[in-house]
């Protein structure tokens, strides 16, 4: 009874410490688990190219600009469609804070998935794979992921805490989609009145 109250209390106080963000449109997900073994499939339309959408998801190194948990990210090693991914992210709980660290192989298809498996950090096992498909001028992200983690909090988390953390870290990427679009855009614009100003003197 105890127990099962502890984790009630630390789950909520989980769930008011996550970032808000910008809502994801069509945003589905659904978090499953047996044991330590968990599986997580989402998907959801954002309104931009999948260049634009690539640009983000794959912005390793500037991630932690965008991302305040992901206190570290770096390739190690490889080139730029093969490499080795080191992270360090930050869970927080109110007071409390627990420091995830992964290494994993990451594959890029450019424009069409990025698949990854873990080969060190906390988790004992970790693949992901994310698929973006155009859908007119939008892109759709599909991403499924399965892991083992038995770490001290694995009492804790819930399958609702696992989707809110993965939605939370999705839409602060739909941030900096909306950012960046922004600039383009201005950017573009800007060019546009340069250039009709050039020919009109």
């Amino acid at each position: 009874m105890i127990a099962r109250l502890g984790r009630r209390v630390l789950s909520l106080v989980m769930a008011a410490d996550i970032v808000q963000a910008a809502p994801l449109p069509d945003y589905h997900s659904i978090a499953v688990h047996e044991g330590s073994e968990w599986t997580l499939k989402l998907s959801f339309v954002v309104p931009y190219s999948v260049s634009e959408v690539w640009q983000v998801m794959t912005d390793y190194t500037h991630m932690p600009s965008f991302m305040p948990d992901v206190t570290e990210s770096r390739i190690v090693s490889g080139n730029e469609q093969v490499f080795r991914l080191y992270q360090k992210t930050r869970l927080r709980a109110g007071v409390f804070s627990n420091e995830v660290v992964s290494t994993r192989d990451v594959v890029l298809e450019p424009m069409r998935s990025v698949k990854a498996h873990a080969v060190g950090g906390t988790a004992k096992h970790m693949d992901t794979v994310t698929t973006f498909m155009p859908e007119g001028r939008h892109t759709r992200v599909v991403y499924e992921s399965s892991w083992i983690y038995d770490g001290i909090w694995a009492s804790f988390v819930t399958d609702d805490r696992v989707k809110q953390q993965a939605q939370s870290q999705f839409e602060l990427m739909y941030d900096e989609m909306i950012r960046r679009h922004g600039v383009l855009t201005a950017g573009v614009a800007s060019e546009r009145t340069a250039v009709a100003r050039s020919a009109h003197d």
